[in-house]
């Protein structure tokens, strides 16, 4: 999959990967465990938040996979109130 990533996204210095470490060295993609410069120990406390309803984000409108473009242009726009979201599967 890390082929076609690169090819759609012009460069293997455009693709990060999150969970193949391996095809990553491969392909010369750059890996992240997700977790470089965040405050990992919040999250715990965000699913609390948003367990008892105290925390929504809201969605300002939704994208089927096939249109990750149109999604990632919408959302560079800055006129955005909410999250552009993905509909996967």
């Amino acid at each position: 999959m890390l082929p076609e990533l690169i090819e759609l996204a012009g460069g293997a210095e455009h693709v990060v990967t999150i969970a193949d470490f391996d095809g990553a060295l491969e392909h010369g993609v750059r890996f992240s465990r997700g977790d470089a410069g965040r405050a990992v120990h919040v999250l715990a406390e965000i699913g609390e938040l948003i367990e008892s309803g105290r925390f929504s984000l809201p969605v300002a409108q939704t994208f089927p996979l096939a249109e990750v473009a149109e999604a990632h242009r919408v959302s560079e726009d800055g006129h955005v109130r909410g999250k552009p979201v993905l509909l996967v599967g």
